[in-house]
């Protein structure tokens, strides 16, 4: 989510996870398949956040447009009396 909005900092970020994944594993915290699990899962919430994201954006456009078709609408009606 970082990434988006600032690209160097996200990969950074980025970076320092992995590396905090490599340690872990080095170290014998955790095994290859639990850092590889928390990979997919934090890897499907940004997919999922990315989506509700984009979708609440399109909806917020659309009443936006809505709304103003309605003003426009109404200056129709009030020109024609």
């Amino acid at each position: 989510m970082v990434y988006n909005s600032n690209k160097r900092l996200g990969l950074i970020l980025i970076g320092l996870s992995l590396i905090s994944g490599v340690a872990r594993i080095s170290a014998g915290i955790h095994y290859l398949s639990d850092v590889f699990a928390g990979i997919l899962l934090s890897g499907f919430t940004v997919f999922l956040y990315m989506m509700i994201s984009r979708w609440l954006t399109g909806l917020n456009q659309n009443s936006l447009k809505f709304n103003q078709d309605k003003t426009s609408l109404r200056r129709k009606k009030e020109i024609m009396r």
